[in-house]
């Protein structure tokens, strides 16, 4: 795995390439992250990065907006992801289903947690961040965790 990524030298930390986003960022609170992400986002809509996501994000997201009804908000989230020029969204098929498979047999993960994984590997991002210390035991990708850097 690459060298420790530093908030404190953004410059460093996110290299060009692509990066996978969580996505907590998309449905919680962000603010205790806001500044960490600062620099994430400029440089996705600056196309600097490419951000990498799977259709799990789009399951995780929609969950509340459906279950409270609340459908112009699932509309928007829908919008925002297909527009976002910056964001892959990698489709589930049997490949990816299959890499999955084998990051949860020698890791344990979670299945949303090893399809995120598998799909930020194939689209051969540099970073994952995460809010799961659990999936720093990854060795595949370099793991972010965003509470390192708020030292919670």
């Amino acid at each position: 795995m690459g060298t420790r990524v530093s908030f404190n030298e953004p410059s460093k930390s996110i290299r060009p390439g692509s990066i996978r986003l969580p996505s907590s960022i998309f449905i919680e609170d962000v603010t205790p992250y806001a500044d960490l992400l600062e620099p994430v986002f400029d440089r996705l809509e600056n196309h600097a990065l490419r951000g990498v996501t799977s259709a799990v994000t789009v399951a995780e997201i929609l969950t509340k907006p459906l279950a409270d009804k609340n459908f112009g908000l699932v509309d928007e989230i829908k919008f925002t992801l297909k527009t976002f020029a910056a964001l892959s969204m990698v489709t589930i098929d049997e490949k990816l289903a299959e890499a999955a498979a084998l990051i949860r047999a020698r890791y344990r993960f979670r299945l949303p947690d090893a399809l995120q994984i598998a799909a930020a590997i194939e689209r051969e991002a540099t970073l994952f961040i995460t809010n799961d210390k659990r999936l720093k035991k990854i060795d595949a990708i370099e793991v972010l965790v965003l509470d390192d850097y708020l030292g919670r």
